[in-house]
């Protein structure tokens, strides 16, 4: 099931033609999102259980497939990208765009 405030896809496309997608999916999915305006993503965790941003999904299946991300380009479906998901794509090598920009 997916997030009850907003379903994120992003697709990470590697260096050898490959893609991964990703999505923002929870164990234990609401009727309405746990958060309030301005709060962290810990209800994310704790309440809805979910275990990656769309972001992060992409980049651990290619890694759990064997697949090398570093120089892959990451196309996220969502308004913005969270500093975590930013980081992560750095320490990965992997560079990202948002894809309605």
């Amino acid at each position: 099931m997916t997030c009850a405030k907003v379903f994120v896809v992003a697709v990470l496309e590697l260096p050898d033609g490959t893609a991964w997608h990703g999505t923002n999916n929870v164990i234990n999915p609401q009727i309405e999102c746990p958060r309030e305006p301005g709060e962290g993503y810990e209800k994310c965790r704790t309440i809805c259980q979910q275990p990656f941003h769309a972001e992060v999904d992409a980049i651990t299946s290619a890694a759990a497939h064997g697949h090398q991300v570093q120089g892959g380009t990451m196309k996220v479906y969502h308004k913005r990208v969270c500093e975590q998901c930013q980081d992560a794509m750095q320490r990965f090598g992997v560079k990202w765009r948002l894809a309605n920009a």
